[in-house]
């Protein structure tokens, strides 16, 4: 029994090192601002429709493909 405690208490050691470890690395070499995480994303605007299509012309048989 008293083996079983000290095995638990190393896991949770060990659990609170990896996360204060993860921790401070995000806090020192993470970025810095919300913008600086989120430049060079290119994400889709929801509204812009793109009128470049391989080939399709939108039905079923022959649907628009997008490269």
């Amino acid at each position: 029994m008293k083996k079983k405690k000290q095995i638990f208490k190393y896991l949770l050691f060990l659990l609170f090192v990896t996360v204060t470890v993860f921790s401070c690395y995000n806090l020192f070499y993470g970025p810095s601002t919300y913008s600086e995480f989120t430049e060079n994303i290119d994400v889709w605007d929801g509204n812009t429709i793109s009128n470049e299509f391989s080939y399709g012309n939108g039905t079923k048989e022959n649907p628009f493909v997008v490269e």
